[in-house]
Order: C-alpha cells, then sequence, then structure tokens
C-alpha cells in the first residue's frame, strides 16, 4: 500500500480477494457505518469486485433510550445487543452475511478476526477505547503488510475521520493513525471522570448532535468508496465543523503530517504515555 507523490495507492491484492472488515463500536457512528458498508459492498460487487466485503461488528453493550434518535435503533431495540441488532437488521434488508460479536474487544475475543482484518475500523468515543484498539492491532497486525485502521471520532458539532495504517516494514511510509497525529488520546489522565451513557434522549443531544454520527460515518464510508472505486486517494483525513458547514481534508504528504508532530517511516509502537496508562 505504497504512498507516494501524495497520492495513496490500494493493494491491487484487494482488489482480487474478499475484503475483512472490523468494526469495533456499534452505536452512534458504528450503526450507521455498518449500515454503509452494506452499500459499498453492493457497489463493489456492482462495479466488477469479485468478492466484496465481509464484516465483523463486536460490540458488548446494548441498546438504550439515549441511542434511539442519533443511532439507526428503534424503541423496540432498548435492551437488546446493539452489535447483533444493527447486523441482522443489515443482513435482512440486504441479503448479507455480516456477523456481529456480542463482546468487548479483547485479545480472546477479537483476535482471530483482527489476523484477518484488513480494515480496522474504530467507532468509539473513549480514550480507554482507542487504547484498546491501538494495543490488540499492534498485537495482531503483520510485519510484512499493514492494516488499514480508520478512526471516526466527533464532539457535539464537529468530528473528524482518520485513515492510518499499522504494521507493515519498519521503512515503509505508512499513513498516520488518529493516535499519532493526536496522541493526546493515549493519556489516561485526560479522560473524564464520568464516562457513562447518557440517561436520555434530550441529555444525549447536549451531548452530541442529532446527526454528527451520520455525518461521520458519511464521511468515513466516502474514503472508502474513493480508494476501492479508483485503487487510490490523496487524503487520508477528512474534518468537519456542522455549526460552519466546513471541511478540510489532510493530505496524504508526511509534510502535511509533520504539522501535527508525526514523522513518517516506522511501524506504530507503544508510547510511553499509553504504556503507563494501563488498559
Amino acid at each position: 500500500m505504497p504512498t507516494k507523490d501524495g497520492i495513496h495507492y490500494l493493494d491491487p491484492d484487494l482488489l482480487e480477494r474478499k475484503v475483512e472488515v472490523l468494526v469495533i463500536g456499534a452505536g452512534g457512528s458504528g450503526s450507521h457505518m455498518v449500515a454503509d458498508l452494506a452499500v459499498l459492498h453492493q457497489s463493489m460487487l456492482d462495479l466488477g469486485h469479485p468478492h466484496g466485503l465481509s464484516v465483523t461488528v463486536i460490540d458488548h453493550d446494548t441498546v438504550s433510550e439515549s441511542n434511539t434518535h442519533r443511532a439507526r435503533f428503534y424503541a423496540s431495540d432498548v435492551g437488546n445487543m446493539k452489535a447483533e441488532t444493527i447486523v441482522n437488521r443489515v443482513n435482512i434488508c440486504y441479503g448479507l452475511s455480516f456477523r456481529a460479536i456480542n463482546e468487548e474487544l479483547t485479545d480472546d475475543s477479537g483476535g482471530s478476526v483482527l489476523r484477518s482484518a484488513h480494515i480496522v475500523i474504530g467507532c468509539v468515543d473513549t480514550r480507554k477505547s482507542r487504547r484498546a484498539i491501538r494495543r490488540s492491532v499492534l498485537n495482531t497486525v503483520s510485519t510484512w503488510k499493514p492494516t488499514y485502521v480508520l478512526d471516526l471520532g466527533n464532539g457535539e458539532m464537529e468530528g473528524q475521520v482518520v485513515l492510518g495504517e499499522m504494521g507493515g516494514k519498519d521503512d515503509a511510509v505508512r499513513l498516520p493513525c488518529v493516535t499519532d497525529l493526536f496522541p493526546e488520546m493515549l493519556n489516561q489522565a485526560l479522560d473524564p471522570v464520568d464516562n457513562g451513557p447518557s440517561c436520555s434522549r434530550a441529555e444525549a443531544l447536549t451531548r452530541q448532535g442529532a446527526f454528527v454520527n451520520k455525518a461521520a460515518s458519511l464521511h468515513a464510508i466516502t474514503m472508502l468508496s474513493v480508494l476501492f472505486r479508483y485503487g487510490q486517494i490523496d487524503h487520508c483525513a477528512t474534518f468537519f465543523n456542522m455549526l460552519s458547514g466546513r471541511t478540510s481534508v489532510l493530505p496524504c504528504r508526511p509534510e502535511a503530517w509533520e504539522r501535527f508532530g508525526y514523522r513518517a517511516g516506522g511501524a506504530s509502537e507503544p508510547t510511553a504515555v499509553e504504556i503507563g496508562a494501563g488498559g
């Protein structure tokens, strides 16, 4: 998956084989992402891809009332497992065989899936969850071929989508992951004291707008669709603000990444902050 002269090129092997995708988190952004992946899968088949996507979704949580306005869940879903609910719905609607794992991501629950994944999509909203994803991916990725790690993050009315890579050869120009661009996401000391879910839909809306998760998923699936439609992409991150209506991208250029303090070259390794943070 070389990156050269401002262009990142898709590994040609992914245009010939079934693409294994692992979605971590099936809540606000994750539920939209799973449905969007179903559309991408069908689009890839329609445009000549021989196999399309094989998608696994992992989430240990259940649907709450606060999930029923900005996620793809309904009142009748409350109390059911998020991953199983959204996967069953998408499978029925599109005639697919996506898979759900109703567990928290651990080396046991996600290890075998991570080892085969070509794309890992993080749809989580805490530093702890991002640390867990990073640790799990680093423990399983190939040392000769990188794995895509696509992160969806958002605040109340703004967000970012970052397409990075982990693993691969040490001298490769690797797309930076979200934690490469924003290493403070690994710092446990910055985690909020109360990270629990909102109790009501009204309370949840004061934390995140009704459409910000859908916007994050739209930007993420668009990046993947460009990559598989054209075999290349010229940006590796999208930043959006729904209040101002502004959207900007981060080019696939090492000099642009250096503005975030990231220098291209070398595989990801746990940082001192991350090691000290624990789980």
